[in-house]
């Protein structure tokens, strides 16, 4: 219920070009099928710190049981995904003798190596431990995204869908959500203020 009221926190009361009733049922969807703990959000002073927070992050989901399969680590962008698969495969996989699968979207999941990928290929996939890194104000909402929109309704719609990507890469942790930032760009402003 924990990671069900921050993803929710992720969505504003209405999206635009949303109807009420498709927002209630997106908000009201149960997500976690078992207890999770509060979602942990952090800030760290660089990314190499954000490395270092998300390989103790899930050095402590290992150590719990949580089976490397059942771990997923999320970014928006492939820029944003780099620094996490340098680390997986040169500190995780060296030190735990863990490897790291590419999720794309004809590859499933398997149970023996920790999945990672972009944002786009979290939907209809679920975890028991989710990630979710540089959720920065330059990758949540996409700059990219949004740098040319000049159109104030075409930009708020833009940034909507941007805001309910990330509320869907949130909903895939059924047990643990981790999200955390660098100060590139500043933490998201989609992120709930506790």
């Amino acid at each position: 219920r924990q990671i069900q009221d921050f993803a929710e926190r992720v969505l504003p009361e209405a999206i635009e070009g949303v109807q009420e009733d498709e927002t209630r049922i997106l908000s009201d969807r149960p997500i976690a099928l078992m207890h999770g703990v509060v979602p942990e959000v952090r800030g760290y002073e660089s990314r190499e710190a954000e490395m270092r927070g998300l390989k103790e992050w899930i050095y402590r989901c290992l150590n719990e049981n949580i089976q490397p399969g059942e771990i997923a680590i999320f970014a928006r962008s492939e820029n944003a995904l780099k620094p996490v698969e340098t680390m997986l495969r040169d500190e995780v996989s060296r030190e735990r003798g863990i490897q790291a699968r590419r999720l794309k979207r004809d590859t499933p999941p398997v149970p023996h190596e920790i999945n990672y990928g972009t944002a786009h290929n979290a939907k209809g996939l679920e975890f028991r431990a989710v990630a979710v890194v540089q959720v920065t104000a330059g990758h949540f909402p996409n700059y990219a995204a949004i740098k040319d929109v000049v159109d104030t309704a075409e930009r708020k719609a833009t940034e909507d869908q941007e805001r309910q990507l990330l509320y869907t890469v949130c909903t895939r942790a059924r047990e643990r959500l981790y999200i955390s930032w660098s100060p590139t760009t500043g933490r998201s402003t989609f992120l709930p203020n506790r």
